[in-house]
C-alpha cells in the first residue's frame, strides 16, 4: 500500500480514544525527521555554483551510502548491514552518521564504514514480524524506543530524538546513555517541565546554540520549545475546528493560519531545521507547505506550497490539503507530504518530499528538484541526474564532505547525493578536455579536434567506466564489454555492431569513422552516448566533455 493510502486511512478518531494503533501506522503514514545543522568548515553543498549540463540541468550522482536494502536490523559492514525504514539522520563534525532505524525502534550509528546499534533493544516481534518498540532509559543493552523518527545533534555531541512512538524527547549522550528530556510515554498536551509536559506523536527535533529544542508536535499540530532547563511551552495555537470527513462526522484536525505565533495553525507539522538567524523552518505536511517562523517578529508566514496567504485545497472528506508536484516559484510550487529539511551553507533550503519520492530545494524564491523523478514515481536505482530512484525520502542531512544525505524509507537505505565537480585547470589552457565518472576524472591520454569535432581515445575513456576492452590486429576491431551490453568497433569502418543481452548484433552507422594515431584508438565523442549508453554533455564554459555512466548500481548496462 502507498504511503498516501496509509496515511488517508488513518482515522483521527484513534487519537481521541488513544489507540495503539496510531503510532504504528504513522510510523510508515507521515514521519519525518530534521537535518543536522551544517558543520563548521563543511564544503559547500549548493545550486548557485553546480556544474550545469547543456539543458540547464544540475550534474550530480547519486549513490547508497549504507544498507543492503533488505529490512533487517543486522549490524555489519555498511553496505551490507540492514535497516527498516530508516526516518531520521544527524550528521556530526566528524562525519559520524546517526540514523533514526524507525521500525527496529533503534538508533543505529554510521562510522568508519560500518552500521551499529547505539540504543535500542530489539523485542519480540508482532504478529507482522516487525519488532516491538519499549520505553526505557539506560545505556547500551538496556535502554528502549519506540518509534524514534527526528533526530538532531548539539556541539557537544548530544543526541536529540523524536521519540514519536512513546510521546516522548529522549536524550542520548556521547556516552552512550538514554534519558527523556521531556514528555512521558502517554498521549498528552501539557506544557510544564520534563515529565509532566505531555506530546503526541512528536516526529521533528531542532536545537540551537543556546540549548533550546523545538520539537513538531505532529499529532498536536504544535511547535514545542523545551528550554534548557527542561521547561516545555507551547509556541503557537491548538486548532479547535476538527474537519467533516463524510457528513454528520467530525475529527480532529489540524488547521492553517499564517500571521502572529501565538496565533498560527498547522496541520501535523513533521520536519524542522534552523538558519543562520535562529529562525525555524517547518514542512506543514498535513498542509503541503513550507513554512517560517520568524523569532524576531513572532510570526510565521508561508515561504513555499501553494496559496500562500490563502486556506489551502482541501479534497471532501480528506484532512489533507491537495498534493501536486510543481517547481517554479515558490507560491507556486507544490509538494506532497514534505517532511525532513535541511538548510545549506548558501542559504537554500533541502525538503524530503516524501510523497513525490524526491528531494526538492529552495533557493533565491524558487523550487528545483535536486533528486527523484518528481512525478510520484518510485523505486531504487543509483545513477545520475536522469537515471536514479528514490521510494519515500524522509529525512535529508548534509555531511562534511559536501554530500546530501537522505534516509531512503521505504528502500531501506540510505542514499548520498554529490554535485559534480569539475578538476581545476592550468591558466590559460583552453584544450578541450575529458572527464569521466561521477569523480570527474581527467583523462591522461588527450582528446583530438578534427574537423571542428572532438574524438574521444577509446580504451581510456571506457575503461574508466568498466568496460573490458579488446582489440583485434589481424580484424582491426576494437571490442567492448560490460553487462550484457557487448559492442564492435572497426577502425577507419562507418559501422559498428551492438549486442545486448546476448541477443543479434545491431548494425549502426556512423558518420565518422573510428581511427588510430600513435597506437591510440578513437571515436567521435557523440558516439560514446549513442553506442556505448553513457551520458556525455559538453560544458562550455571550461571546454570540458564530461562522460558518466547513467546507471552506477552495478546490475545494468
Amino acid at each position: 500500500m502507498h504511503i498516501r493510502d496509509r496515511a488517508e486511512n488513518i482515522s483521527r478518531m484513534s487519537r481521541k480514544w488513544g489507540t495503539a494503533l496510531l503510532g504504528v501506522s504513522l510510523a510508515w503514514g507521515l514521519t519525518m525527521a530534521p537535518a543536522a545543522a551544517s558543520a563548521a568548515g563543511q564544503q559547500p553543498f549548493g545550486i548557485k555554483d553546480g556544474v550545469r549540463g547543456e539543458e540547464g540541468q544540475l550534474l550530480l550522482q547519486v549513490g547508497t551510502m549504507a544498507a543492503s536494502g533488505e529490512p533487517g536490523d543486522g549490524d555489519a559492514a555498511a553496505d551490507i548491514a540492514s535497516l527498516r525504514a530508516p526516518q531520521g539522520l544527524a550528521v556530526l563534525p566528524d562525519g559520524t552518521v546517526y540514523i533514526a532505524d524507525t521500525d527496529n525502534h533503534q538508533i543505529r550509528k554510521l562510522a568508519g564504514g560500518k552500521i551499529s546499534t547505539a540504543a535500542g533493544l530489539k523485542f519480540l516481534t508482532n504478529e507482522l514480524y516487525r519488532p516491538i518498540g519499549g520505553y526505557n532509559d539506560g545505556l547500551p543493552g538496556e535502554s528502549a524506543l519506540n518509534e524514534p523518527v527526528g533526530l538532531a545533534a548539539n556541539a557537544s555531541g548530544n543526541l536529540y530524538i523524536a521519540d514519536a512512538g512513546n510521546h516522548a524527547i529522549r536524550k542520548l549522550s556521547p556516552g552512550g546513555r538514554l534519558t527523556t528530556l521531556a514528555g512521558n510515554g502517554v498521549i498528552g498536551d501539557a506544557d510544564g517541565r520534563g515529565k509532566d509536559a505531555g506530546f503526541h506523536y512528536p516526529q521533528a527535533v531542532a536545537v540551537d546554540d543556546r540549548g533550546n529544542v523545538y520539537v513538531a508536535d505532529s499529532l498536536n499540530h504544535l511547535i514545542r520549545r523545551i528550554a534548557p532547563d527542561g521547561n516545555v511551552t507551547t509556541l503557537n495555537e491548538s486548532p479547535t475546528a476538527g474537519r467533516e470527513i463524510i457528513p454528520g462526522l467530525l475529527v480532529e484536525s489540524g488547521g492553517y493560519r499564517d500571521g502572529k505565533l501565538a496565533q498560527a495553525l498547522f496541520n501535523e507539522p513533521s520536519g524542522l531545521a534552523l538558519d543562520a538567524k535562529g529562525n525555524l523552518y517547518v514542512s506543514d505536511t498535513g498542509n503541503q507547505l513550507i513554512r517560517y517562523i520568524d523569532f524576531s517578529s513572532n510570526t510565521v508566514s508561508t515561504v513555499a506550497g501553494g496559496k500562500p496567504g490563502g486556506t489551502p485545497d482541501f479534497e471532501a472528506g480528506s484532512i489533507y490539503a491537495t498534493a501536486g508536484y510543481a517547481d517554479g516559484a515558490a507560491a507556486n510550487a507544490r509538494f506532497s507530504f514534505p517532511r525532513g529539511l535541511a538548510v545549506t551553507p548558501e542559504g537554500g533550503l533541502l525538503i524530503a518530499d516524501s510523497l513525490n519520492h524526491a528531494i526538492r530545494y529552495l533557493y533565491d524564491g524558487k523550487v528545483s528538484t535536486i533528486a527523484g523523478a518528481g512525478d510520484s514515481e518510485r523505486g531504487w536505482l543509483d545513477g545520475i541526474e536522469s537515471s536514479h530512484a528514490l521510494q519515500a525520502p524522509s529525512a535529508v542531512a548534509l555531511a562534511p564532505s559536501g554530500e546530501l544525505l537522505a534516509a531512503d524509507s521505504y528502500n531501506n537505505r540510505i542514499r548520498s547525493i554529490s554535485l559534480l565537480r569539475l578538476p581545476e585547470r592550468q591558466e590559460g589552457d583552453t584544450s578541450v578536455r575529458i572527464v569521466t565518472g561521477a569523480a570527474a576524472e581527467e583523462l591522461k591520454t588527450p582528446s583530438k579536434l578534427l574537423a571542428g569535432r572532438t574524438f574521444a581515445p577509446v580504451r581510456a575513456v571506457t575503461e574508466s567506466l568498466g568496460y573490458e576492452v579488446d582489440y583485434k590486429p589481424d580484424t582491426r576491431e576494437v571490442l567492448l564489454r560490460k553487462a550484457q551490453l557487448e559492442i564492435t568497433l572497426k577502425l577507419d569502418s562507418k559501422e559498428a555492431a551492438v549486442r545486448r543481452n546476448g541477443g543479434e548484433a545491431e548494425t549502426v552507422k556512423l558518420d565518422a569513422a573510428p581511427f588510430v594515431q600513435n597506437g591510440v584508438s578513437y571515436i567521435p565523442v557523440r558516439y560514446i552516448s549513442e553506442l556505448i549508453e553513457l551520458d556525455v554533455q559538453w560544458h562550455a564554459a571550461s571546454r570540458t566533455v564530461i562522460i558518466r555512466s547513467p546507471i552506477t548500481d552495478g546490475e545494468e548496462l
